[in-house]
């Protein structure tokens, strides 16, 4: 077997062995990312086009042994990970299980009961994933927890023990990247007619009126985006009214805010953000004026890893939102005495569509095809197990 097909199996499979019986997984696709320096199979999905995923699970014994069955679980999971503020700190998972599966081998030869015959035995299994739900991805860990998107394949091969099944051999998770697109096929029509969603600077302070419009509210990774920042004049009746503005600083930030908790009869809410793009803007400012102005910004958003799409769930939401953050001044004030206004504006963040015929890249996801993972894995000479992220 040359270097390279002998790479691919290493590249797609978790394997666990002894020295006279082997189980594995192997799960095929045209496209790979990379976690963690390892190529992961990528599926994309949208509304009209659901992905369907496909896993081999091999079984070898070189001898008659004892055994029961070959089990096969899938399973796609919302899972949190809060840290409990107790006296003392400890970590819990929630998971939350949108799905899950379970298959055995049909076919394995038992010349006794309790006891698999010599032999390599293979099963194929396949599961649909609903559009509908979250695409893969991990937040950013944060101390009160992180949360995560996972879809997992794992096989054992298992024995009865005191009356239940004990595993003998067992794979590690095997992880595929799950991406979803819940955008109609004529969204790009729907964009024509845009939602526009102003909000202005919460409450009478600051008092320089201030709004942030954005022209959707449904957005996409990678999308340039026009934010439109309107200010007026000072308030009438503030202490600086009649004054011209006199912009410091000012630039916009991409947030994505985790909700996650523990549903319990003592609850563990929690809730962090991370602000996943930061953009400052030094010049172009209106300066020294009276009645006000608006102007225009463009920036790009962030794509995966950076930044998650938007969902709720049982255990975890991820919500997202623009903030214009200006630093300013009457004319008349020393730069100590410079005011900070924020204003926050919410969108839904969600995955582009992607052409599920073409084969090329993804601008909002850094994909390659099994060519590609092929020579990457042939080039290096470290031994690359299947992905698994530990539980």
């Amino acid at each position: 077997m040359s270097k390279k097909s002998s790479s691919m199996k290493e590249m797609v499979r978790a394997p666990s062995s002894t020295k006279d019986k082997r189980i594995s997984i192997e799960i095929h696709s045209d496209n790979y990312i990379t976690i963690n320096k390892r190529p992961v199979p990528v599926f994309f999905s949208n509304l009209e086009t659901p992905a369907v995923i496909s896993a081999t699970v091999t079984f070898e014994t070189d001898h008659d042994c004892q055994g029961q069955d070959v089990e096969i679980n899938y399973k796609a999971a919302v899972i949190y990970e809060v840290t409990m503020m107790t006296g003392f700190h400890a970590k819990m998972k929630v998971p939350f299980n949108m799905q899950r599966k379970r298959w055995t081998m049909n076919d394995l030869v038992r010349p006794s009961p309790g006891t698999v015959a010599a032999g390599k035995y293979i099963k194929r299994v396949t599961t649909t994933i609903d559009p509908l739900w979250p695409s893969s991805g991990t937040t950013a860990a944060n101390f009160n927890g992180m949360g995560r998107v996972q879809y997992t394949f794992e096989a054992q091969f298992v024995k009865l023990s005191m009356g239940a099944q004990s595993p003998i051999l067992a794979t590690l998770p095997f992880e595929v990247w799950v991406v979803n697109s819940i955008l109609p096929s004529d969204y790009s029509l729907l964009q024509n007619v845009p939602k526009p969603l102003t909000v202005q600077a919460p409450g009478k302070k600051p008092d320089l009126p201030i709004s942030l419009t954005i022209p959707n509210q449904t957005l996409q990774f990678h999308e340039q985006v026009p934010l439109t920042v309107h200010v007026e004049s000072f308030r009438k009746g503030c202490k600086r009214f009649g004054q011209n503005i006199v912009v410091l600083s000012a630039g916009f930030s991409v947030r994505e805010k985790v909700n996650g908790w523990i549903r319990s009869g003592a609850g563990v809410d929690v809730e962090f953000f991370t602000d996943a793009s930061q953009i400052v803007i030094r010049e172009g400012w209106p300066q020294n004026t009276l009645g006000g102005w608006t102007r225009t910004v463009s920036i790009t958003l962030p794509t995966w890893p950076e930044i998650n799409a938007s969902m709720k769930s049982k255990v975890m939401d991820i919500s997202h939102s623009i903030l214009f953050i200006m630093k300013y001044k009457a004319e008349k004030d020393t730069d100590k005495k410079a005011q900070d206004v924020i204003v926050e504006v919410p969108f839904q963040l969600v995955v582009p569509r992607r052409n599920m015929q073409a084969q090329e890249q993804a601008d909002f996801l850094p994909i390659y095809s099994t060519a590609d993972a092929q020579a990457l894995l042939a080039n290096d000479d470290s031994v690359l197990p299947g992905y698994a992220r530990e539980e």
